[in-house]
């Protein structure tokens, strides 16, 4: 269970999990398409695997940084190109 105290619960799988939700995507070929934006190949059975951070969960499969990486170059991307909008509600 995360540990909102415990900077070692902060995995791969852990950011990965967050990034989505924070950009709300949701569809797997879009997850897929970002991948593939920065030639990295993935599947979506691996994307299943890459979001779960329960340990004890025995599908989970560590995220390399390498597809961390790519990931958040291809969010980069969609960024620059004006196709990925992330904003804050003020109260």
């Amino acid at each position: 269970m995360y540990n909102r105290n415990n900077s070692k619960d902060f995995t791969n799988n852990f950011i990965f999990k967050r990034m989505l939700a924070i950009a709300n995507i949701r569809d797997k070929d879009k997850i897929v398409e970002i991948f593939s934006s920065k030639n990295y190949p993935i599947t979506k059975s691996k994307i299943d695997s890459y979001r779960i951070i329960n340990t004890d969960n025995p599908r989970i499969r560590p995220m390399p940084s390498e597809a961390l990486v790519a990931f958040m170059n291809g969010l980069l991307l969609l960024a620059e190109d004006n196709k990925l909008v992330c904003y804050l509600i003020d109260d």
